[in-house]
């Protein structure tokens, strides 16, 4: 009996002795279990841009940010982010909290979207179209035409407004970008970039009120004639159209006081001017009044700039003209006309083109006078009939 009680109480003793290490083993199996479980957040690849996430993974709770970069041209269309079972997270300013599961972002971007695909206008007046921008804060927008010749356009804001110049159909670009100035260059390789189809039509004759442009203010319906503002301009004469037509259009002024000197040559500045006037261009602020038109005739091929006070002969101004027309082809002949061979070599495509579409039809005996001087109101019936045409 003795020897089993001595017995009882060494195994009394052994388990008293193993019990802390199993204390020990059952903590460290709780401490275990305690970690919290990371979730992970996969960003699916996307076209026509990207997104970060930060953080990466994190526990159930953590705070997630979407860092969304679209692609120069694109905007946000779509930003998503779902479990695997398909429930969706809510993303509220690009960001989210992290359920207890995996999560996958998606986004999608596109481009530039316009209120309507095709608008038209008339002859010197404007018309709106209003281009949507939507995630795509802090970006440029820029409308450029891609034939001045035709139309001008200008962007302010989320409006691209354009202005008819001439007749035809043209294609404008609506442009959104990350740098700015855009140049003409980018434009057509640029993914961003979406046409906007736009036909000039002639304004109607019959048209009435302040907007068409050349009636007077206050909607009588009534021209403005120069007989009724210049003393200088013979009522009936060949040239009265052309002065009504230039002058309506702001692109001549009076050379002063009730006077609009048709007679008077016409110099290269002037013809500068009035050709960025005709593209829609400001010419006013300049150190001189024909600095601004210069410069852009300057970087617009259109002239070297040399001699600018200088009177301008018939060829150059035809030859002017025909490079603000963007230099079509011409097939026309000059042999009709008895001074052909007085043009000079540089002149004869524009000489060619000029009389092929009814621009220049040449002075009495069949002369062109390509060394001619050109005068004013030669210059206003040659614009008049370059714009009609179209």
């Amino acid at each position: 009996m003795k020897r089993k009680f001595l017995s009882y109480l060494l195994c009394l003793a052994m388990a008293l002795t193993l019990l802390p290490a199993a204390l020990a083993a059952d903590s460290g199996a709780d401490a275990d279990q305690s970690t919290p479980k990371t979730y992970a957040v996969t960003v699916a690849d996307a076209q026509y841009g990207k997104v970060t996430a930060s953080p990466a993974s994190g526990k159930a709770g953590t705070k997630v940010t979407l860092t969304v970069t679209p692609d120069a041209g694109y905007a946000l269309n779509t930003l998503t982010v779902k479990q695997s079972d398909g429930k969706t997270v809510k993303v509220t300013n690009n960001t989210f909290t992290l359920p207890a599961a995996d999560v996958t972002v998606t986004a999608t971007f596109g481009r530039l979207s316009l209120s309507a695909s095709a608008v038209s206008v008339q002859v010197g007046k404007s018309t709106s179209v209003t281009a949507t921008v939507s995630g795509y804060a802090g970006k440029y927008l820029y409308a450029i035409s891609a034939d001045t010749r035709l139309v001008t356009a200008s962007v302010k804001g989320e409006t691209v407004q354009v202005k008819g110049v001439a007749q035809g159909t043209t294609t404008v670009y609506v442009v959104m970008a990350d740098t700015d100035p855009m140049t003409l260059e980018r434009t057509e390789a640029d993914p961003g970039a979406q046409k906007l189809k736009v036909t000039v039509t002639k304004a109607s004759s019959n048209n009435t009120g302040s907007n068409h442009p050349w009636l007077s203010g206050g909607g009588g319906g009534t021209p403005v004639t120069p007989t009724s503002r210049f003393t200088d301009v013979e009522k009936g004469s060949w040239y009265e159209s052309g002065v009504t037509f230039v002058v309506n259009r702001g692109l001549f002024n009076g050379v002063g006081a009730n006077q609009f000197a048709p007679q008077q040559n016409m110099t290269r500045a002037m013809l500068m001017t009035v050709l960025a006037r005709l593209a829609g261009q400001s010419t006013d602020g300049g150190a001189t009044w024909f600095e601004k038109g210069m410069a852009w005739a300057k970087a617009q091929g259109i002239s070297d700039g040399t001699d600018p006070e200088g009177n301008i002969t018939r060829e150059q101004l035809v030859t002017m003209l025909y490079r603000y027309a963007n230099s079509p082809a011409a097939t026309g002949g000059l042999d009709d006309f008895a001074d052909a061979a007085a043009i000079s070599d540089w002149a004869q495509a524009a000489m060619r083109w000029a009389v092929q579409n009814g621009i220049l039809t040449g002075k009495g005996d069949a002369r062109l006078d390509p060394q001619g001087l050109a005068t004013r109101a030669e210059v206003a019936i040659l614009l008049q009939r370059y714009v009609e045409k179209g």
